[in-house]
């Protein structure tokens, strides 16, 4: 069989099952129908908490000898699956269904899967039939199985969940981790009318001539201050900055560098520019792509992203933006799915600094942020620092 290569994100649109088209992965149960568990396995019957979860899925679990039946018990509460038959590796794409508060899920024995979720906070019962004890689960990443990054479930209009426009300036616009304030410093801008390419104003000033000089030599390997210290707060959460190293930019690109064509460049790469004039991480993606609860975190171990162009990076104890479909900034690198484009209307732009660099500091790089995509065009830069100062 072939080798599976990543191949990014695969998006899935979740809709609607019956009964014949669930048949390959189980059962679906409806009123009227019944199911007979027994009497020569063991089974197991019990009800859980469960809270919506990110629909972006990169791990799949199944229980080798166990079917498993699940019904979400909220009323009026749709809820969401990810199946896979056969594996490791298989050749066949996930499928993604919409569950509705009627139907019972009958999972069969080996199915590799993802939830049910439900869409909001509710109780949810499962029975695990099973000749073996029920907690003998297998849990796969879905790159091994399927030969994709992740999958992100999409939900029709009609499942009832609404995604805002993202304003910065809302109360709770973006939830923080208070862990990341011992290491870590955050500022947040807003722009309108991103331009499409990186060029320089009339002064022929862009920001890798703009800015100030922002980044001092150290003798860490002649490597910025900045850049050791960056070093230092991931090695202080728990990353490893070898695994995964801080990105500070695309230095000498930028416009006015005479390096390169600044109308060759996509909207993509204003993010690097803006962070080689800074000395400092900083990423540029597309707010209107967000999903909802966007907030601030560190990441949690077996999370990682794929920055376009680089290769795969761990984001265990490295600070994180991110939505419900998972990570989206981060000071090693940033996720395909919301990277502007030509038709990006606004941009948030996320600083990343050590806590070791003074507050003011911090501050004084979101202004100045602000002001070189003003520069690049971009109208209405609006900066909040939430981690640095007096944030909660």
């Amino acid at each position: 069989m072939r080798p599976i290569t990543p191949a990014g994100d695969l998006r899935l649109a979740a809709h609607a099952v019956t009964a014949r088209e669930f048949r390959p992965f189980g059962r679906l149960l409806t009123a009227g129908r019944t199911l007979r568990l027994g009497p020569a396995r063991r089974t197991l019957l019990a009800v859980h908490a469960a809270r919506p979860a990110p629909r972006r899925v990169t791990h799949l679990v199944r229980w080798p000898k166990a079917r498993r039946a699940v019904h979400v018990l909220g009323a009026a509460c749709p809820s969401w699956i990810v199946v896979l038959s056969g594996g490791p590796p298989v050749e066949v794409a996930p499928r993604a269904f919409l569950l509705q508060p009627d139907q019972v899920v009958v999972l069969e024995r080996g199915l590799w899967h993802a939830g049910p979720f439900p869409l909001r906070e509710v109780a949810y019962a499962e029975a695990i039939e099973s000749p073996t004890p029920a907690h003998q689960v297998d849990q796969r990443a879905l790159f091994e199985l399927a030969g994709v990054e992740a999958v992100e479930v999409t939900l029709p209009p009609a499942a009832g969940v609404a995604v805002g426009r993202f304003d910065l300036e809302a109360p709770h616009a973006v939830l923080c981790d208070l862990s990341l304030t011992r290491h870590w410093r955050l500022g947040l801008v807003v722009a309108e009318q991103v331009p499409a390419a990186a060029g320089s104003d009339a002064g022929g000033r862009g920001p890798a001539s703009a800015a100030p000089a922002a980044r001092t030599e150290g003798a860490d390997d002649g490597a910025p201050e900045s850049l050791a210290r960056l070093r230092r707060a991931l090695r202080a959460g728990g990353a490893d900055p070898d695994r995964s190293p801080p990105r500070l930019g695309a230095a000498g690109k930028g416009p006015g560098s005479g390096r390169a064509d600044p109308d060759s460049r996509p909207p993509s790469d204003l993010g690097p520019q803006v962070g080689a004039a800074l000395g400092q991480p900083f990423s540029l993606l597309d707010a209107d792509a967000l999903g909802e609860g966007v907030h601030a975190r560190l990441g949690g171990p077996g999370e990682w992203m794929r920055p376009r162009g680089a290769a795969r990076v761990a984001l265990k104890g490295v600070p994180i933006l991110a939505d419900r479909l998972g990570p989206l900034a981060s000071p090693c690198g940033d996720a395909w799915r919301a990277e502007p484009g030509p038709g990006t209307q606004r941009a948030l732009g996320c600083l990343f600094m050590s806590a070791e660099e003074p507050a003011e500091a911090c501050a004084a790089a979101l202004a100045t942020a602000g002001t070189l995509l003003a520069r690049l065009g971009a109208l209405r830069p609006t900066g909040r620092l939430l981690l640095g100062q007096e944030d909660p």
